[in-house]
C-alpha cells in the first residue's frame, strides 16, 4: 500500500489485491494454481518449492481456490467447492468482513 492509503478501505484493498494477483499470474503464467498459492504465501514463498514444502495454510488456500476456479472455468452457475468452503468456515469470514464494513 502506498503512504496514505487505508488498507481496510474496500476499494483500495480490492485494487491492491487485483494488482498482486496480476503479479502472481505474471510470475506463474502457466500454472494458475501456483499463482493462487503465491497470492497467499507470496511469490517468493511459493517459488519453485514443491507443494509439500508450502505452509499448510497455503496448501489449503490452493485447494479451495483451484477448486472454485475449476468450477467457474467449467461454466457452472454454481460452485460445489465454494459451498464446501463456506460450510468449512468461509461463511464466518465473510460475515466478519461484512460486520467490519457495516461498522465503518
Amino acid at each position: 500500500f502506498d503512504t496514505g492509503e487505508i488498507m481496510t478501505d474496500p476499494e483500495i484493498n480490492a485494487r491492491r489485491g487485483l494488482l498482486f494477483l496480476q503479479a502472481t499470474l505474471t510470475a506463474f503464467p502457466t500454472d494458475v494454481g501456483r499463482a493462487f498459492a503465491a497470492y497467499n504465501a507470496g511469490i517468493g514463498g511459493v517459488g519453485n518449492r514443491s507443494y509439500g514444502a508450502w505452509p499448510a495454510e497455503t496448501q489449503r488456500y490452493h485447494a479451495w481456490t483451484t477448486g472454485i476456479y475449476a468450477d467457474a472455468s467449467a461454466g457452472s452457475n454454481t460452485s460445489p467447492t465454494l459451498q464446501l468452503w463456506l460450510q468449512a468456515g468461509g461463511n464466518s469470514l465473510c460475515n466478519n468482513a461484512l460486520e467490519v464494513l457495516n461498522n465503518e
